[in-house]
């Protein structure tokens, strides 16, 4: 002999208010509207001799170098996975960090000069249409008796 579990009495539940239904929808697949926050940088990136890829969210932005030409004629390529700039976009500027790893070495006038490694400001401007990048130099700090140092990313367009 089976015995029947006892079921709830209670009615269903129903809610009359179709806007509340469809937000209550709308967090259950994943499709909340959240604050805007301009275009989505996230993809492929170029300049004239490498390729970059950008991952970005509501509040951060982060671009690596995934494949750049070792040789003017880009016959020997190199794959190094770097970090070339950590920040966000701030109405159509991307404002940031350029992180070095190591210090850069030059000789001036025979004097040795040093830049040393570290996370240093850099700005780019988004076009419009959001498949332009026009990056500023980043002025970077250099020993006493030496030139200033800049590095600029140049211009990279999508793709």
């Amino acid at each position: 002999m089976r015995i029947q579990p006892d079921t709830a009495r209670a009615a269903p539940a129903f809610d009359p208010w179709p806007e509340r239904v469809r937000r209550a929808d709308e967090v259950r697949s994943g499709k909340e509207k959240g604050a805007p926050h301009g275009p989505d940088l996230s993809g492929s990136w170029r300049n004239s001799f490498s390729r970059y890829e950008a991952r970005s969210s509501k509040d951060a932005v982060e671009i690596v170098l995934v494949e750049t030409c070792r040789t003017p004629d880009c016959i020997r390529r190199e794959y190094p996975n770097r970090l070339v700039f950590r920040g966000r976009l701030e109405s159509g500027r991307l404002v940031g960090v350029l992180p070095m790893r190591s210090a850069i070495e030059s000789e001036q006038d025979g004097r040795h000069c040093t830049t040393p490694a570290g996370e240093f400001r850099v700005e780019g401007s988004l076009s419009g249409d959001g498949n332009i990048i026009v990056w500023r130099p980043a002025q970077l700090p250099v020993g006493e008796g030496c030139a200033p140092v800049s590095i600029s990313l140049g211009t990279w367009r999508r793709g």
